[in-house]
C-alpha cells in the first residue's frame, strides 16, 4: 500500500518548523505560501491529525507534529544523501581533489597514501595545501576543500573522524641557559627567553595589537621554528616526530617544564558535498590505513 503523505509534504512541515512561519518556509523553499500552506493542508488532512499551530505570529508544532516529525527528520537526511550519492556516482571519478592538512602530520603517512592513491586514481590530481594549527577553524570555515585532515578546535560540531594524536615536546638547544636549572622550571624562569611559535600570517597581525606580557617570535613554519630553537634564539614546543634525530643526537634536549608533552588531535573530515565521492573517499580510506599500517 502507498503511504498517504510525501516525503515532499514532511519536508515542507519541517522548512515551516525551522523557520517559524509560512511566509519564512515559502521563501526558503522558493515557492509560493499558498503552496506551502496547501502541501502542509493535505498532510493533516491525510493523516487526521493537526501537525500545526499558530502562537501569535509563529507557526509551532502540535505534540503530535513534534513526535512525528522527529521520526522522519532521519529519514529526510537520508533521502538527501541517496540523492548526493547517485549525483557522486553520476559525476564518475573526480578530476581533482584538493586536500587540506596540517603541516605537522607526517609525512611518511602522508606520501605512502598519495602514492597508492596515485596508483588506483592516475588520472586524478590531488592538490595539496599544507596548513599550521592556527589556520584550521578558518580553512574549515571556508569550506572550499574536499578533504581535510587537521585540528579541529570544536571537533563536536564537525562530522570528523579521529585519525591520530601528535605529540610536542618542550626544547631547547642543549647549550641553552634553561637547562643549567636543576628543578622544574617556572613561568617566571621561562619568560626570560623567547618563545618559539608557530602560527599563520593572520594570526600573526592579530598578535601585534596585543600587548606583549612575554618575549614571543611567531614562525609561519614548523623548518624555521626547528631552525630557531637549534640556533639558540629561544625555546619552544617542536612536533616529536620531525625532531627526533635531533633529540637522539644531543642537539636538542627536553626542558623540566609541567606539560613537557602536549598531545594534539588529528582529524580527517570529508566535506559534505563529497561524502559519496568514490575518489574523495578512497584517499580518505588509503590515509586511515596508512597510519595503522
Amino acid at each position: 500500500m502507498l503511504p498517504k503523505s510525501t516525503l515532499e509534504q514532511w519536508i515542507v512541515l519541517k522548512t515551516v518548523q525551522e523557520q517559524g512561519g509560512f511566509a519564512q518556509a515559502a521563501a526558503q523553499l522558493n515557492r509560493s505560501q499558498s503552496s506551502v500552506s496547501y502541501a502542509l493542508q493535505q498532510l493533516q488532512e491525510r493523516l487526521g491529525l493537526p501537525l500545526l499551530k499558530i502562537q501569535g505570529r509563529k507557526a509551532e508544532l502540535t505534540e503530535a507534529g513534534a513526535i512525528l516529525l522527529a521520526q522522519v527528520t532521519p529519514i529526510i537526511a537520508t533521502y538527501a544523501e541517496l540523492e548526493m550519492q547517485a549525483q557522486s556516482l553520476r559525476q564518475g571519478i573526480k578530476p581533482t581533489i584538493h586536500l587540506v592538512i596540517d603541516t605537522v602530520f607526517p609525512k611518511n603517512y602522508l606520501f605512502r597514501a598519495l602514492q597508492q592513491f596515485q596508483q588506483r586514481f592516475p588520472k586524478t590530481q590531488v592538490h595539496v595545501t599544507e596548513v599550521v594549527r592556527s589556520e584550521s577553524a578558518r580553512k574549515l570555515a571556508q569550506a572550499d576543500a574536499d578533504l581535510y585532515v587537521i585540528y579541529m578546535p570544536e571537533p563536536e560540531k564537525q562530522p570528523g573522524s579521529l585519525l591520530l594524536h601528535l605529540d610536542f615536546i618542550a626544547v631547547a638547544r642543549a647549550d641553552h641557559p634553561l637547562h643549567q636549572q636543576n628543578t622544574l622550571l617556572t613561568q617566571a624562569q621561562l619568560a626570560a627567553y623567547p618563545l618559539i611559535a608557530i602560527a599563520d600570517q593572520q594570526t600573526q597581525r592579530q598578535e601585534k595589537r596585543k600587548i606583549a606580557t612575554r618575549s614571543e617570535w611567531i614562525l609561519t613554519t614548523v623548518p624555521a621554528a626547528v631552525e630557531a630553537i637549534r640556533h639558540g634564539v629561544g625555546y619552544g614546543w617542536l612536533p616529536l616526530n620531525q625532531i627526533q634525530p635531533l633529540l637522539a643526537s644531543g642537539e636538542l634536549k627536553p626542558l623540566p617544564v609541567e606539560q613537557q608533552i602536549r598531545s594534539t588531535p588529528v582529524y580527517l573530515l570529508v566535506s559534505e558535498e563529497q561524502l559519496f565521492d568514490p575518489t574523495v573517499c578512497a584517499l580518505a580510506d588509503l590515509l586511515r590505513q596508512s597510519i595503522s599500517e
